[in-house]
């Protein structure tokens, strides 16, 4: 008895926990997966896929693009190392 409680614990957790990521999160991501069948999920994550691959329009935020005003006050950039 003592284990399924703590699988009861430990699953309302979870549901909390994301409940929160999504409160916080949620207009950072354009597709959410419920996870229910895994033949459906592979199939909304495929067609998910070649959406963003045929779509010619996306977009970023600029400043993604470039470097802060202040970035001289965040120190030098680190460095980079090119894959192997």
């Amino acid at each position: 008895m003592k284990t399924v409680a703590l699988q009861v614990q430990s699953f309302e957790q979870l549901l909390l926990v994301s409940a929160e990521i999504d409160r916080h999160y949620r207009a950072l991501f354009d597709l959410t997966i419920e996870n229910k069948n895994i033949e459906c999920t592979v199939d909304t994550i495929r067609a998910a896929f070649d959406r963003v691959c045929s779509d010619s329009d996306q977009w970023i935020p600029l400043n993604w693009l470039q470097p802060p005003l202040d970035a001289a006050a965040c120190g030098p950039p680190p460095k980079l190392y090119p894959h192997q």
